[in-house]
Order: C-alpha cells, then sequence, then structure tokens
C-alpha cells in the first residue's frame, strides 16, 4: 500500500467518522428538540458489566447528560486521527497508522442516539438490530486495529497494510452479521442485548492479553525499555475502550475518553522515540 493509499483511507476515515458526527447531530435534534416522546428511554435495562443485568430507571436529565457526553467523545475521536497523523508523517510508523484506524472505527459508537431514536418511534425492530450490529461491528474493528497496531510496535515486520486492513473489515463483518442479538431486551447504553456473552468476553480478553503481551515481548528480546512503557499506554487505551460500552454515567465516560486520549498520547511519544531515537 503506498503512501497516498494510506493517506487517501486516512482522508476517508475522517469524512466518515464527520458524517457519522452529522448523523449524531440530526438524531439529538429529532430525539430531544422536537418534543420527540421520550419516555420510553426512562425504563431501561442497565448493563453495567459483562453478564450483569439490572432494572434501572433513568431520568430525563440522564439522558441529556448522555447525549452531551456522547458529543464530548465523538469530537475526541475525530481530534485524536488528526494528532496521530502528524505523528504517523514523523515516523511513517504502521503502529500509529493503525491507531488511527481505532479510532475511525470507535465513531460508530455515536449511532447509540439513532438507536434510541429508532427505539422511541417503535419502527419495525430489524432496524434497530441492523445498528446495533453496526456498532458492534465498529467495536471489533477497532479492537482488531489495536491488536494489529500493537504486533507493529512489537517489529511485526509484514507490510501489506491493504491486506491487514481488508482482514480487520472482514472479519468485523463477519461476527457481526452472525451473533445473535435479543430483540426483546434494549439496554441503557442504547444498543441491544448481545447473544453469546461468554464468547464474546472470551475474545476481548483474549485479544486484551495478546496486545500486551506482543509489547512485553518485544521487551525482553529487544531490551528496550520503550516497550514496556508503550504496554502501559496500550493497557490504558484498552482500558478506555472496555469501559466505554457499559459506560452511561458522566464519571465512567469521561474516565474512558481520558484513558484512551493519554494511552494515546504516551504511546506515540514512545513510538516516535523507537524510530527517532534522538
Amino acid at each position: 500500500m503506498t503512501f497516498r493509499l494510506r493517506k487517501s483511507i486516512y482522508i476517508s476515515g475522517f469524512i466518515l467518522s464527520c458524517i457519522i458526527f452529522g448523523i449524531l447531530n440530526a438524531f439529538v435534534y429529532l430525539l430531544l428538540f422536537k418534543n420527540h416522546d421520550i419516555s420510553a428511554l426512562s425504563s431501561l435495562m442497565s448493563h453495567p458489566w459483562w453478564f450483569r443485568y439490572s432494572e434501572a430507571a433513568q431520568k430525563v436529565t440522564q439522558i441529556y447528560r448522555y447525549t452531551a457526553l456522547l458529543y464530548l467523545f465523538h469530537i475526541s475521536i475525530i481530534l485524536a486521527p488528526v494528532y496521530l497523523y502528524r505523528q504517523y508523517k514523523k515516523t511513517d510508523s504502521a503502529e500509529i497508522y493503525f491507531l488511527i484506524m481505532f479510532f475511525f472505527f470507535m465513531s460508530f459508537e455515536s449511532l447509540r442516539l439513532p438507536s434510541a431514536y429508532i427505539y422511541t418511534m417503535e419502527l419495525p425492530f430489524t432496524i434497530g438490530i441492523t445498528v446495533t450490529r453496526i456498532i458492534f461491528f465498529g467495536q471489533t474493528a477497532a479492537l482488531l486495529s489495536l491488536f494489529f497496531s500493537s504486533l507493529y510496535a512489537a517489529k511485526f515486520k509484514y507490510q501489506k497494510y491493504g491486506i491487514i486492513l481488508s482482514v480487520i473489515l472482514l472479519s468485523s463483518f463477519i461476527l457481526a452479521a452472525s451473533i445473535p442479538v435479543d430483540p426483546t431486551v434494549f439496554l441503557n447504553n442504547f444498543t441491544y442485548k448481545l447473544g453469546i456473552e461468554h464468547s464474546l468476553w472470551f475474545f476481548s480478553y483474549m485479544l486484551f492479553f495478546v496486545i500486551l503481551s506482543n509489547l512485553i515481548f518485544a521487551f525482553i528480546h529487544m531490551r528496550n525499555k520503550r516497550f514496556l512503557y508503550a504496554s502501559g499506554s496500550y493497557a490504558m487505551i484498552l482500558g478506555g475502550f472496555f469501559i466505554f460500552p457499559f459506560a452511561v454515567g458522566i464519571y465512567s465516560i469521561v474516565s474512558s475518553i481520558i484513558l484512551m486520549l493519554t494511552g494515546t498520547y504516551f504511546s506515540t511519544r514512545q513510538i516516535e522515540k523507537i524510530y527517532i531515537p534522538f
């Protein structure tokens, strides 16, 4: 994949993220500022973590607060790749390139508000389930992008980025399209409940440990403490990634954003020092 093609993919991802932000704005207007009945969103089941569900009523003010936090999240998702791309031009490093892809895929999280609007309109549940699958597609692609970023940070030599990006997209699509979704349970994070949760838990945490192991093994093999620092940075990004899908409160969402952005900053600093040591 040439540098020009990589730049084109970056621009396409940035445009997609901005389009999703525009969709978010449109549905916020429809949902909250058109005298739309949102009472159905006040009695949704909460999903505070894996395998944990409970009935938890929400106030209307909490829904407005969640919307504001989703705006903050998406603005962060748009700005982070801009910073990363500046770093990428310095180093031409694949790990930063796939970190950029991670944030572009995370922008699909902002489709939670359109999902809420579809639910309150009592449209066919297949539409809402499709949106839930798209959100899950973004989560899977983001996690796989982070996995390949960690591989390259550990000096993975394969240079056909286009094939890797195709593997990420295809694998995420197949998983999102095939996973069972429960149409009877709409959660207070504005997605339908996913099935086979044990398998998802195993897949997600397996990648979590593999991502960190890549960098720790690189530290052991190359005796360069920068890899150890980078593993801590990736752990922060992963922490933010795992918190956000369950987050509905101000502290959890803000913590998720801070962890992802802080981890991104420190990881790029370490990667830059690995590539440009002086």
